[in-house]
């Protein structure tokens, strides 16, 4: 597993200020199944997409894929997601 934060907004990132800029700025990348969760913020508003390592849309209508379900849970824990980012930097 690797969290990779898009260069420009790695200070944003490391204050948890949910402050991000509009386009891709987090991707959760689960390497043994070779999948990529993306946050992508429009206005401050932070979007979820699931792909492939290929590139391949692979979010669903339902289920756990579904970006709505990334929704429930990116807003559900407030103490500890900001903006649609959940955790922090471990250097």
């Amino acid at each position: 597993m690797a969290v990779l934060v898009r260069p420009g907004s790695i200070d944003i990132y490391r204050a948890r200020n949910g402050r991000f800029p509009d386009g891709p700025n987090l991707v959760l990348h689960l390497k043994d199944l070779k999948v990529l969760f993306v946050i992508a913020h429009e206005k401050g508003i932070p979007l979820y997409g699931i792909y492939t390592e290929d590139g391949r849309d692979i979010a669903t209508e339902e289920g756990p894929l579904a970006p709505e379900t990334c929704v429930s849970c990116h807003t559900g824990y407030k103490a500890f997601c900001v903006s649609g980012q959940c955790g922090r930097l471990i250097e």
